[in-house]
């Protein structure tokens, strides 16, 4: 089985056929993009903004719904690409390799959320180094993955998905990063508690913050004292 083989029907197999793609997920997922990532997005609505990875296109419905104009989705699953041309979203079905060697055009920012995990060692390297080559003078990279530095959960966002096939913490996002010849690169944990309900986002971060303590602290008693975000998730934010 190849790669497009085994994403061809990742919607239906992923999750149990689950795939979340109700409407008020999406609007969940505009509430957390808008918080983590609109802050480090072209303020030029018309900026070029490319999703690899694309999904079932959360981000760029999130995209549409702030403003920008000039997008465009990239995803090798068919059922996926599928999804997203009935909700007229800008979707092209290619592997992000071969679509990132191919194009010719300059991008002021690449999202690439949740797809770093699935690749193989010379596929991260390679992807990582076509978009770098791909970003205009002040373009932006932004990447999320699971956050393997979490006590709890890393070990099963490992293991969530079969096509899995690396992790990071913070500090081996950065290092891959700088190794890929990304000089500006930072890296937070991304704040998962946007609900509707701020009382429920208040208590939710208060007790995310006592827990982070608390890790870091047993961290800190093994002598790991440069892992410091425990959250669920990394992003990082690296510039050429």
């Amino acid at each position: 089985m190849d790669v497009r083989e085994a994403y061809a029907h990742y919607l239906s197999t992923h999750f149990g056929g689950g795939g979340r793609p109700e409407e008020k997920n999406f609007l969940m997922q505009e509430r957390y993009f808008r918080k983590n990532y609109l802050p480090y997005l072209p303020h030029d609505r018309a900026a070029r903004i490319v999703d690899l990875g694309t999904g079932l296109g959360h981000f760029l419905f999130f995209l549409q719904r702030a403003g920008y104009t000039n997008i465009r989705g990239v995803d090798v699953g068919h059922e996926v690409i599928e999804f997203c041309r009935k909700k007229n979203f800008p979707v092209v079905e290619e592997e992000i390799i071969t679509y990132l060697e191919k194009t010719p055009e300059l991008v002021d920012a690449f999202i690439i959320n949740d797809v770093m995990e699935h690749q193989q060692k010379p596929s991260m390297w390679r992807i990582l180094e076509l978009m770098r080559d791909r970003l205009k003078p002040n373009g932006v990279v932004l990447i999320k993955v699971p956050n393997m530095g979490n006590p709890l959960l890393g070990n099963d966002s490992r293991w969530l998905d079969i096509t899995h096939e690396v992790g990071f913490n913070e500090n081996s996002m950065r290092q891959v990063l700088f190794m890929t010849g990304f000089k500006n690169v930072d890296v937070i944990g991304p704040d998962i508690y946007v609900t509707n309900n701020e009382l429920f986002n208040i208590a939710c971060r208060a007790l995310g913050t006592v827990l982070d303590s608390i890790f870091y602290a047993i961290f800190w008693f093994y002598g790991r004292t440069e892992t410091k975000i425990f959250r669920k998730n990394i992003l990082a934010i690296a510039r050429k």
